[in-house]
């Protein structure tokens, strides 16, 4: 590895290749063009000199599936304590064990618990002053073989998702996606704080109110009245301004050509959506010509599909002229799987 600045991220075990492309999307979002990436399970090492503690702090707070990011110090093949002490008290002139704890990530291989507290005795000699309540972490990730000390920059905000979980909102239906799979789908989008962001099949708001949250100018689309006025009630339930929720079709937006900077979305397909009397592939047709026609130029629009619709999926893609950039897969139950597309407006 060069002399560049080494930096590693922890994913979610849910998805690690959903949430390796979410780390993508808002390198791509924050304008991080010249970097190395090195994958390994759950833990990715970016390598880039353009990349700073506070993009890594932004990346993180704003992520649905990264769960930690941070500096790293230094990649070796064993722990020895005396080395660790004498890399971590470089970090800074003023380093005092007080303000610091250290911890053991097992990515992959046996229990270091022995080790971690080898080195915590260790430490505790030279400086009895260790801080186990301290925010101030630094890590000792462990992945089959080898290990990297890190400075812990930032953690995914997980009690926040917790208390915006779908089933303690004021309007709840069994479709509601999960906090961290909504959060995942508007970064892999890559819009930017303060643009324009839609969903056309707003259902609960459940995608609404995480693009709000990081600060996008959000629309609404429902066909159900009543769907459109509980997104709504939803969002204002977080003191969140909405700037439109509309009750309209998705198949013939009353929107102007080029107006939206990104758009991700769930189309019903599911047993518990109602297409409202359309077939499932025409609407999949008329959301995918009406989302091109509203989307700017090189711009994004993600959104998902099951399975059993992928053929026709991928050829209306071609149809209206997106480049497909990625697609996930995501297993619900033996008669559903989701596709989690991710195309471009050339």
């Amino acid at each position: 590895m060069s002399k560049e600045k080494l930096y590693y991220f922890i994913l979610s075990g849910l998805n690690e290749p959903l949430a390796f492309s979410e780390l993508k999307a808002l390198l791509d979002t924050y304008n991080i063009e010249n970097y190395r990436s090195y994958l390994h399970s759950k833990l990715v090492l970016i390598e880039s000199n353009e990349l700073s503690s506070d993009i890594v702090k932004k990346i993180v707070y704003r992520s649905g599936m990264i769960k930690e990011g941070g500096y790293a110090l230094k990649i070796m093949d064993s722990i020895k304590p005396e080395i660790l002490l004498d890399i971590v008290e470089n970090l800074t002139n003023s380093f005092k064990w007080i303000d610091y704890w250290i911890k053991i990530i097992n990515i992959k291989g046996l229990s270091l618990s022995t080790e971690l507290e080898r080195i915590r005795d260790y430490i505790r000699s030279v400086d009895p002053r260790m801080m186990p309540r301290s925010n101030n972490i630094i890590n000792v990730i462990s992945v089959e073989g080898f290990y990297i000390i890190g400075l812990r920059l930032a953690t995914i905000p997980t009690k926040e998702f917790y208390e915006r979980r779908p089933s303690i909102r004021p309007f709840f239906r069994s479709i509601a996606l999960p906090v961290y799979l909504s959060r995942s789908l508007v970064n892999l989008s890559r819009v930017k704080e303060g643009m324009t962001f839609l969903d056309p099949f707003c259902g609960t708001g459940s995608i609404l109110i995480e693009a709000a949250l990081i600060g996008l100018r959000t629309i609404g689309l429902d066909l159900n009245w009543e769907m459109a006025r509980g997104s709504v009630s939803n969002l204002r339930s977080y003191g969140l301004k909405i700037p439109f929720t509309i009750v309209g079709n998705a198949l013939n937006l009353p929107l102007p050509e080029g107006s939206i900077d990104a758009i991700a979305t769930d189309p019903p397909y599911g047993r518990a959506a109602s297409t409202y009397g359309e077939k499932v592939k025409e609407v999949y047709n008329g959301f995918l010509r009406e989302a091109y026609r509203v989307l700017r130029n090189r711009r994004y629009l993600v959104f998902m599909a099951p399975s059993w619709l992928a053929r026709y999926v991928e050829r209306l893609l071609c149809r209206y002229g997106f480049i497909l950039c990625r697609k996930h897969y995501i297993y619900v139950h033996g008669g559903l799987t989701r596709i989690i597309y991710v195309v471009y407006k050339a």
